[in-house]
């Protein structure tokens, strides 16, 4: 689970009376009585919801503190674990504004208090933090920041820094970043506290996983004079796992190559753009961390190159699979299979044979092949879209090539270029196949369809409008 925001699923209406009836077990140590005998007015409550708010009323004291409240309801997250988070977390959420300073005192002092005389404090459990911030996130940004930032911006000390950072994390936006990095680091520390870097960490995850503008925001910082935080930062974006990270990562690589080990990690999580040239600049910087006298940078490199599909690797992998270092071996060889789909074993020799056939097409065939495909004769186009489907390198490059059969004035040709799109599996096609949507032949709807279920892994109607409104954030050729 990457360190961001916790996703909380929604629940029916009607656990909220689950949720009544424990929190008054909580607080008397007895188990869940049967609801009250109903007065005539309620009787009409039929809603469920409505149903659990009249049962609430009666079973905590009228106008309790908010700190009564908060405590009892994240006791009873813990006793009532069949009922999903988001129970809890609408129950703070409705009380507004008048939760968020309880909160804040509870993220400080990590305790929840007791709701009764003589009940000991617990310590605040992973979980319970998670839904206390959850509900922060349901709140008004402006509202919370406020509240949070008289009551913990500026401290020194680490639990309010910590319980500062938390917040930000939860409900920040891009104008944020530089202050989760102040937070994270004061002016006159040197080396970044242990709580404060975690903390930065899973809030810029946070951040960066709800504004893409905060990877711009990030990147003015970093080429500041304060690089304590870089590290913390380039994890954070691989938990955030956004392609929309790569550009600042590669960034990164070029002015720290020293991280080169950390970034190609995160690449490795993050997965490939759907820009060839963001993924051809990474591969070629990763390359240079190929060194099989620093093993761990090695490996990690070679996973990174597997995943970004680098076939100007393929011979250093290939090498790989030579050398004595049983960890490099396995990393080079998942890293072929996975860029290839071939199921070879550890054998040098057989997949230098299989190279050199890929090599020896392009040498030969490649030249002739965007006559081929704007040829306009089915049978040689239909041909070429074949021989280019059998291929495993340069996918990015026959992408490129195959897209102008898209505009062919036959129907099946259309067609059958979604069909070799879908199987060279290159993002850089999306935008194109979303204009084939359009399309007049319901064929050529239905391949181009069924091509981007494959590329994206989203499965809607046949509607461009509907698929750009999901895909926009990771393809920006689709912002008009």
């Amino acid at each position: 689970m990457r360190p961001a925001s916790p996703r909380l699923h929604r629940a029916p209406a009607a656990a909220l009376l689950s949720l009544a009836l424990a929190s008054f077990a909580s607080a008397q140590e007895v188990s869940p009585p049967a609801p009250p005998e109903q007065e005539p007015a309620d009787r009409e409550a039929t809603d469920p919801e409505r149903l659990a708010r009249v049962v609430l009323e009666r079973l905590v004291r009228p106008d309790p503190p908010e700190e009564r409240r908060l405590a009892t309801t994240l006791r009873s997250s813990r006793l009532r674990r069949d009922l999903a988070p988001e129970v809890f977390v609408e129950a703070l959420a409705e009380r507004g504004e008048a939760v968020v300073r309880p909160i804040l005192e509870l993220l400080v002092t990590r305790r929840v208090p007791g709701v009764r005389e003589g009940q000991l404090e617990q310590i605040l459990s992973v979980p319970q933090r998670d839904i206390v911030l959850a509900a922060l996130g349901r709140l008004a940004r402006g509202d919370v920041l406020g509240i949070a930032q008289r009551r913990l911006a500026g401290s020194p000390e680490i639990a309010p820094r910590v319980a500062w950072l938390e917040v930000l994390g939860a409900v920040g936006g891009a104008d944020q970043v530089a202050e989760i990095c102040g937070a994270a680091l004061l002016r006159e520390e040197t080396v970044v506290p242990g709580a404060t870097r975690a903390a930065f960490r899973e809030a810029l995850a946070g951040i960066l996983g709800r504004e893409a503008r905060a990877y711009s925001e990030l990147r003015d910082y970093l080429r500041g004079d304060r690089l304590e935080l870089l590290p913390s930062a380039i994890l954070a974006m691989g938990d955030a796992g956004d392609a929309r990270g790569l550009p600042l990562l590669d960034e990164i690589l070029t002015l720290h190559a020293h991280h080169g080990q950390l970034v190609a990690s995160q690449v490795s999580l993050i997965g490939r753009s759907p820009s060839p040239e963001v993924n051809r600049r990474l591969a070629a910087g990763l390359r240079w961390v190929l060194d099989p006298a620093r093993i761990e940078s090695a490996r990690a490199a070679v996973l990174a190159l597997g995943v970004l599909r680098d076939h100007e690797a393929l011979p250093a992998l290939i090498g790989f699979l030579e050398v004595e270092h049983a960890g490099l071996r396995d990393n080079a060889l998942w890293a072929l299979r996975s860029m290839t789909g071939l199921p070879y074993a550890a054998d040098a020799r057989l997949w230098r044979l299989w190279h050199a056939r890929e090599l020896d097409w392009f040498t030969r065939e490649h030249a002739n092949l965007e006559a081929r495909l704007a040829s306009g004769n089915p049978a040689i186009v239909a041909s070429a879209l074949r021989a280019v489907g059998e291929r495993l390198t340069r996918r990015d490059v026959l992408a490129r090539d195959v897209l102008v059969v898209l505009g062919s004035p036959r129907p099946e040709l259309r067609s059958l270029a979604c069909s070799t799109l879908a199987t060279l599996d290159e993002p850089l096609a999306v935008p194109a196949l979303l204009d084939l949507l359009d399309d007049e032949d319901p064929d050529c709807i239905r391949a181009a369809r069924e091509a981007l279920v494959a590329l994206t892994g989203e499965s809607l109607p046949p509607d461009r409008d509907a698929w750009v409104a999901v895909l926009v954030a990771d393809h920006p050729a689709l912002r008009r």
